[in-house]
């Protein structure tokens, strides 16, 4: 769920599932609470494989830096 934010900022997100219909509500949040001078808590990392699978190869990854 953390990569509608990452595209709606102008980040890569790779192959990763965005939800595209909910891009213009992710960008709305994060100017709502910029506006507001809210800190808008993302995760601090995320797990990433080489496929959708329960047997994929995986490991956990900081995630990009929010202001």
């Amino acid at each position: 769920m953390i990569f509608k934010f990452y595209k709606a900022q102008g980040l890569p997100v790779g192959s990763s599932l965005v939800e595209e219909d909910k891009l213009s509500l992710a960008t709305t949040l994060l100017e709502k609470a910029k506006a507001k001078g809210a800190a808008l808590l993302l995760p601090t990392d995320v797990v990433i494989a080489d496929k959708f699978a329960s047997n994929a190869n995986s490991k956990n990854c900081a995630s990009y830096r929010h202001s």
